[in-house]
């Protein structure tokens, strides 16, 4: 399983997450992406590392023509710094976002021809109309449930690729891994209206297995609640003390969290 890292650039300067850094402070990268630290000036601002450009090349997602630096976000005891998203942050993120057809039920025709199989969007829909009348607590939960019984699948299994962050259409019709599973969560309480500022996908280290992983957030009641793959329970994400932060994203930003 791989998860992108930013690189950032602002006011000229370039910025980026080191696994060394992480690895020192939170734990957040895997032994793959061990890579040399080289400390800038700038880099004491936004506690990161800044990289030659070759290591950030093959390593990193570059995001260019970053935004200003404006609130923090609290994730469990890790605060997040916040960054506007532009066009070029995240490019399989805004990949998935563009690929529209495979988001809702009306784009099913060319989901499956995309997909080469029934991308389940119709059956989706049904589900969305089922809960739509319920609590939002419920349909947190009835979401999660549903969303977790879809089966797991590597992005290299599915795609040929190291990491492809599927749509939900894309994921009903071939599994997924973590992050998809956090996508489709997303997308399912956005259709039943939730707000987006108050959900992100947060790519975090598992400390208790050793991998990285991705879950669903939701700011709900004076809460942070977790959507989780590997649990059908919504759950405080504080509770959860083997999760460590790397970063968080929704629609409108991202979120780093090393320390």
């Amino acid at each position: 399983m791989f998860f992108p890292v930013p690189a950032l650039r602002t006011s000229g300067h370039s910025l980026a997450i080191t696994k060394s850094k992480l690895a020192a402070t939170a734990g957040l990268l895997a032994a793959a992406l061990l890579l040399a630290p080289q400390p800038t000036a700038e880099a004491n601002t936004t506690q990161a590392h800044a990289l030659d450009s070759a290591e950030r090349r093959d390593r990193l997602v570059d995001v260019e023509g970053l935004g200003r630096l404006s609130v923090d976000w609290q994730l469990g005891d890790k605060p997040g710094k916040r960054y506007e998203l532009d066009n070029d942050a995240f490019p399989g993120w805004l990949a998935l976002r563009n690929r529209t057809w495979a988001l809702t039920a009306d784009g099913a025709e060319r989901c499956a021809e995309h997909t080469g199989r029934d991308c389940g969007l119709d059956g989706w829909e049904r589900f969305l109309d089922k809960v739509g009348g319920k609590s939002r607590q419920e349909q947190m939960k009835a979401v999660n449930r549903f969303i977790n019984k879809v089966r797991y699948r590597e992005d290299s299994a599915n795609w040929d690729k190291k990491d492809y962050w599927a749509a939900p259409g894309e994921f009903f019709a071939t599994g997924g891994d973590c992050e998809d599973y956090a996508v489709a969560k997303y997308y399912s309480l956005k259709h039943l209206g939730f707000p987006e500022e108050r959900m992100k996908i947060v790519v975090l280290k598992d400390r208790s297995r050793g991998i990285h992983h991705a879950v669903l957030v939701v700011d709900w009641d004076g809460e942070t609640l977790m959507l989780d793959s590997v649990d059908n329970r919504i759950r405080p994400y504080k509770k959860a003390k083997h999760y460590q932060a790397l970063y968080s994203i929704n629609e409108t930003a991202y979120w780093l969290h090393a320390s």
